[in-house]
């Protein structure tokens, strides 16, 4: 019996931990993880009662059920955690999305294979090795996909919307389905799950360097140019300055200053968070000094009075893509640590 349980519920938190480990940059808070660890759990106890309600209603056959229907209920509940993360700002590289997803599919194997164990007494050591190497690693599989996928269309159009999400939760439905119809034998089908995600995650992690690496260096360049000018007395020269300063015809006076000093506040911790970026990379210490409170406050009075039109004219000059919006989320959860 232990023997079961541990080879049922512990390959897909080790696969977890190797995933973690493997991160060079490590942006995920460890309170998250085990948030969105919980968070699948209750996902698949919420699919589980569905399923019922669905079997017990329409007579569908326990089989038929688990193929067919299974599949995509339990990977929309899975998929519904990651898009409030990306709502949230929580998730803001490909490498943290696939982390997140598999943490959450991980979660539910974690709920799912722990009930079969207390139902099924007679079975062999091998079911629950194909459990625990097999369908738990696929449940880990599916939301990373969905994650990966929705976090590149996300990051290519640069904003978030939930149509965006509809070709990664397809994905995972129809990789759900194939599992569980058993095209290929079942241990073959799980030596072949097992080699072709590890391939899948190390390019993904390869690609998520190299595109953090990128945003780091393009995206602090531009931003210390601006704040440069913004604090040199040039800025009004500047296109970005002759912008702004153009929208007093149609904004008054006193709320175009406030978007100024917002501007400010915004640029100084938006190349405070991507130095503390680079710094981590690097292996050095992170400290954050006692003003950045004060900075986060300053700014949240101010998205009050600048209102949702302000914000949306100051959009072109803050580039306000998700993975920007994420890094003052990421100096801020650094501050409360």
């Amino acid at each position: 019996m232990i023997a079961s349980i541990l080879v049922s519920l512990c390959p897909v938190f080790i696969f977890l931990l190797f995933l973690v480990i493997f991160d060079s940059y490590k942006l995920l808070k460890f309170s998250l993880l085990l948030k969105v660890i919980l968070f699948g759990c209750i996902a698949a106890a919420a699919s589980f009662c569905i399923e019922y309600l669905i079997e017990t209603i329409f007579h569908i056959h326990v089989v038929n059920l688990s193929i067919y229907i299974a599949s995509p209920i339990e990977e929309l509940f899975k998929a519904s955690i990651i898009i409030i993360l990306f709502f949230k700002k929580r998730i803001g590289f490909l490498v943290d999305a696939a982390i997140v997803g598999f943490a959450i599919g991980a979660g539910f194997s974690f709920i799912e294979n722990s009930y079969y164990l207390s139902i099924l007494n007679h079975e062999t050591i091998f079911t629950w090795i194909l459990r625990g190497f097999g369908t738990a690693i696929m449940h880990g599989s599916t939301t990373c996909l969905m994650a990966v996928i929705s976090s590149y269309i996300i990051e290519k159009n640069n904003c978030t919307r939930i149509k965006f999400f509809l070709p990664g939760i397809l994905v995972a439905m129809c990789f759900h389905l194939s599992f569980n119809l058993f095209i290929l034998p079942p241990i073959l089908m799980t030596v072949l799950l097992i080699a072709v995600f590890s391939i899948v995650i190390f390019v993904i992690f390869q690609q998520s360097e190299r595109g953090l690496e990128k945003w780091l260096d393009t995206g602090l360049t531009n931003d210390i140019s601006l704040l440069k000018s913004l604090q040199g007395g040039r800025f009004k020269e500047s296109n970005a300055g002759k912008y702004l300063y153009s929208l007093q015809e149609v904004l008054p006076k006193e709320i175009v200053g406030d978007m100024l000093c917002f501007l400010n506040l915004h640029l100084e911790l938006a190349v405070r968070a991507k130095a503390l970026l680079m710094l981590r990379e690097t292996g050095y210490p992170v400290e954050i000094d006692s003003t950045i409170q004060d900075k986060f406050s300053e700014m949240k009075y101010l998205e009050k009075t600048i209102g949702r039109l302000g914000l949306a004219a100051l959009r072109p000059l803050l580039h306000f893509s998700d993975k920007d919006l994420w890094q003052i989320y990421f100096l801020k959860s650094l501050h409360n640590t």
